[in-house]
């Protein structure tokens, strides 16, 4: 296949070529650097439970997609052998052409779906090593994790009050954090002013 053929300057076809070279040993999969700091990060995960109920969902998600790839990758390879079928029997030089163009994109997007299970199954490998680590946690009764899941709600909301007292109000704020959080409400107010839904509940009040 020369795919690069339509592009007429050599430089820059010479460029693309270099491009092709390193796509072999190029991945855009998320390190486990990513998984660990930025999507299992401590600010919205900080509990050891709050990271291996994420670890179990992120495994679930690419279990999902392997599945669905398994699918798309047999009807691919399907695809192309009825290609290969039809160039065998096809008597016109031209429609001949055009069907092994064909087979040739399906050959080309077998490879990306190959590509994309071995991305799934990198980092299928970390989130599964937190799952690992943590997983004496399914073992637990469902009261103990029930307790455990209040923890890391808590132990988030902390991290981002603001976020979880203006999307999920006072009450939940209140049930959390008991008489702390009426302590905090007043600093809050004082220091920072009110939250947007209280500054519109109190100019309504004044208009009515």
């Amino acid at each position: 296949m020369d795919e690069l053929s339509i592009i007429k300057n050599p430089v820059y076809r010479k460029m693309f070529e270099e491009v092709k070279n390193f796509l072999s040993n190029f991945s855009a999969e998320m390190t486990p650097t990513q998984i660990n700091c930025f999507v299992l990060n401590d600010i919205e995960f900080p509990t050891s439970y709050g990271k291996f109920m994420q670890a179990k969902a992120e495994l679930i998600g690419r279990y999902n997609q392997v599945v669905d790839l398994y699918f798309t990758i047999r009807k691919t390879n399907a695809k192309i052998d009825i290609k290969k079928e039809e160039i065998e029997k096809e008597k016109s030089k031209a429609k001949r052409k055009l069907l092994e163009i064909e087979k040739e994109e399906l050959e080309m997007a077998s490879v990306r779906q190959e590509i994309s299970i071995e991305t799934l199954i990198n980092e299928a490998k970390t989130f599964f090593a937190i799952y690992e680590k943590y997983k004496d946690f399914d073992t637990l009764e469902e009261k103990e994790k029930l307790k455990l899941d209040v923890e890391q709600w808590a132990a988030k909301a902390r991290n981002m009050p603001n976020i979880f007292e203006e999307r999920y109000g006072a009450n939940f704020m209140r049930r959390v954090f008991g008489e702390d959080y009426e302590r905090y409400l007043e600093n809050r107010r004082n220091r920072f002013g009110l939250l947007p839904r209280e500054l519109l509940f109190k100019s309504l009040e004044r208009n009515q």
